[in-house]
């Protein structure tokens, strides 16, 4: 974990880039490195209540100051001597003793430990204040570990099993607090062997959950991929058995799954989202629950949130599924999207990226798209159907495919290429973060395309980066730059399909780019999707790149959004699908990994937001936090009262002047008259 410490702030930043953020008082902080073992004298404190484990740190340090303060989050304070945990809510103040914990739930989790007597306060943001400047331990806990485990299993149907089945050992706890995304940790990698005595699926340790999924041998990846996201969830035991029909076992009781695959993949997709969600809600109980805005949702459908806590997961599975056909179509209609679904086409090859669509929690798809079969179909898609230049080169009839939106944010890992999705290719890669602040590059091609901005725009954010711009290049020391590594690469040229990126001296073509380091890359030149796809082949994790040509203008527009937008931690499909609900639709794809994130947000996931007059003074204000990762995490902002679930959408109407303050509050644009508004003017 990389920890950056500040004059006015602490930085704690993991493997995966979640990030916790500490204030301090500035001018009276100091800070020093503390052994983590010394920020706790008693170990008995447990995170996990049904474990002994301890709210063990990644990394620690001591500050000295009488103020110190996150963005709006879940807060626990737990008694030293008792381990009573006390949830703070809304609004509400606390004082806390000296050797108290204080439990802040970032998404990198964050624990004070003062020296003295304080106050915790829980309002727009969450502060511990003291008289004067104190002593305090602060602590950072992530499950972000990327240490190299393998799970080798031959490339069988028995075998994607019995991998599915070992990936389960990434969620250790099975009460209802497995929805935290920081309980859950990285599932090993998959790999295949040719042996059945090299396989090492049995030596991972997997909760004994009392649940089975059981799929048809024929047939059977069409089942285990779209069936796995469940299996992971719920802790199942995955098996295959000749002339089955796919099926859910939650101790004695069984459900049909389907009797195709398509009906399979519906089903556990179906179930997927509402153990998972009534999960979330059951938390409530724990002793670091909140009661969520949608808890009415649980009441409703008869349950008890301490009676489902206290419950096994086969027990709760049990419940969820029994519910009649009518509450449980009033439930599943309550409930909030799923956060990130990815198409995949079924395959052994397929079978390998599943550690990584497992480890944000994504659903996977049985493969599901329109083809768009013209060019004119591919200008028309989307629900803006703008028309901007000219297509420039030729498609193919069946290139280019619509997938069916199933989630907030939406993969394809299939033959072809989607749009309203970003598309997978190479190979999933972890790419830890790098010790040094982050790094961006920006390219002006050529002398003719304007990119100062597109900097300046980089450089305005009061982040740790290192923004550098290149204006006019020559071929050869682009594909030298693209060699080399960094956090962002953003171009801005012209783009022939058969030759490469126009520079100064000619092309440079993406043949002669062996290999790229770059985190992310934004190719703003026409008709870029097949470079950008090179480049996530050797090496980046994800980049965006257009479809056709483009106008200058709207790739102004766009480019300029997106960059900002990632440079506030959102992901890069997130961003371009925000970026493109205002122009051209059609023109950009995501490539890669589209869930990746540059940076972290103030908030765990920066919130969407639309905002509409409703009347003399009056606004209307919709928010929706559904960002790729941080499946489970619960959003707070200055309009609410309760938490909410990622991917719900909170509305309100709100006079003038608390709408100038929920603006004042935000970093992120807000959508207002069909445009992307940074500084919305009432």
């Amino acid at each position: 974990m990389n920890l950056r410490t500040e004059p006015d702030r602490l930085v704690a930043i993991d493997q995966a880039r979640q990030s916790a953020t500490v204030a301090l008082r500035p001018d009276e902080a100091d800070t020093d490195d503390v052994a983590a073992d010394d920020l706790y004298a008693d170990r008995s404190l447990s995170l996990r209540t049904d474990r002994t484990t301890a709210y063990d740190t990644t990394t620690a340090t001591t500050v000295e100051t009488d103020w110190v303060s996150t963005p709006p989050v879940g807060v626990t304070v737990v008694e030293p001597a008792s381990g009573t945990h006390t949830q703070i809510r809304r609004e509400e103040a606390v004082s806390v003793g000296p050797d108290t914990l204080v439990v802040l739930r970032t998404p990198v989790l964050t624990l004070l430990r003062p020296a003295a007597e304080g106050t915790v306060r829980r309002g727009e943001r969450v502060a511990v204040t003291f008289p004067e400047p104190t002593r305090i331990a602060v602590g950072f806990q992530s499950t972000a570990d990327f240490a190299e485990r393998t799970v080798r299993v031959t490339e069988t149907a028995d075998g994607v099993a019995a991998g599915i089945t070992a990936l389960g050992c990434a969620i250790e706890t099975t009460s209802p607090d497995r929805t935290w995304p920081n309980i859950r940790s990285h599932p090993p990698a998959l790999a295949f062997v040719d042996d059945d005595h090299e396989q090492t699926a049995a030596q991972f340790e997997t909760p004994d959950t009392a649940i089975e999924v059981v799929v048809p041998r024929e047939d059977a990846l069409a089942y285990l991929l779209p069936t796995a996201p469940l299996a992971h969830y719920v802790g199942a035991t995955v098996r295959v058995e000749s002339g089955a029909t796919a099926r859910l076992r939650a101790g004695s009781v069984e459900w049909e799954l389907g009797e195709t695959p398509v009906a399979a993949d519906q089903t556990a997709s179906r179930l997927l989202r509402r153990t998972f969600y009534l999960d979330c809600l059951a938390r409530s109980a724990s002793p670091y629950g909140d009661e969520l805005a949608s808890h009415d949702v649980l009441t409703d459908a008869g349950f008890q949130a301490a009676q489902l806590y206290d419950a096994s997961v086969a027990e709760r599975v049990q419940q969820y599924l029994a519910l009649d056909e009518e509450t449980a179509e009033r439930v599943d209609e309550a409930l909030p999207a799923w956060h990130l679904g990815v198409h995949v086409q079924p395959s052994t090859t397929n079978a390998l990226s599943l550690p990584h669509h497992l480890s944000r929690l994504a659903d996977v798809y049985s493969p599901e798209a329109a083809t768009l079969a013209s060019i004119a179909e591919r200008y028309e898609w989307g629900e803006q159907r703008r028309v901007r230049g000219a297509a420039a080169e030729a498609s193919g009839p069946d290139m280019w495919v619509s997938p069916e939106q199933r989630a907030a944010t939406v993969g394809w890992e299939a033959p072809r290429r989607a749009l309203g999705a970003f598309n997978v290719c190479g190979t999933p890669r972890l790419h830890p973060l790098s010790e040094t602040e982050l790094s961006i590059t920006v390219v002006q091609a050529t002398l003719d395309y304007p990119g100062e901005s597109v900097a300046d725009h980089y450089e305005d954010r009061d982040l740790p980066l290192s923004v550098s711009f290149h204006r006019g290049i020559e071929s050869e020391q682009l594909a030298s730059l693209m060699e080399s590594s960094g956090d962002l690469l953003h171009v801005i040229g012209h783009h022939e399909s058969s030759a490469g990126i126009e520079c100064q001296d000619g092309f440079c073509s993406r043949t002669t780019v062996d290999e790229c380091g770059w985190e992310a890359f934004f190719l703003n030149a026409c008709g870029s999707y097949q470079f950008a796809e090179w480049l996530v082949d050797r090496g980046a994790s994800a980049g965006v790149a257009t479809t056709r040509t483009v106008s200058n203008d709207s790739a102004a527009r766009v480019g300029v959004n997106w960059g900002r937008l990632v440079s506030l931690g959102w992901s890069v499909e997130r961003a371009l699908s925000f970026a493109r609900q205002v122009d051209d639709p059609s023109g950009y794809v995501a490539i890669g990994d589209g869930a990746y994130r540059l940076m972290q947000s103030d908030a765990p996931v920066p919130a969407e937001a639309r905002v509409t007059k409703s009347g003399d003074d009056q606004w209307e204000v919709a928010l929706t936090h559904d960002g790729p990762r941080q499946m489970g995490i619960q959003f707070t902002n200055s309009l609410t009262t309760n938490p909410y679930l990622g991917c719900s959408t909170g509305e309100w109407e709100v006079p003038r002047d608390e709408l100038e303050e929920f603006l004042d509050s935000r970093d992120s644009p807000v959508l207002h008259d069909g445009d992307l508004q940074w500084d919305m003017d009432l």
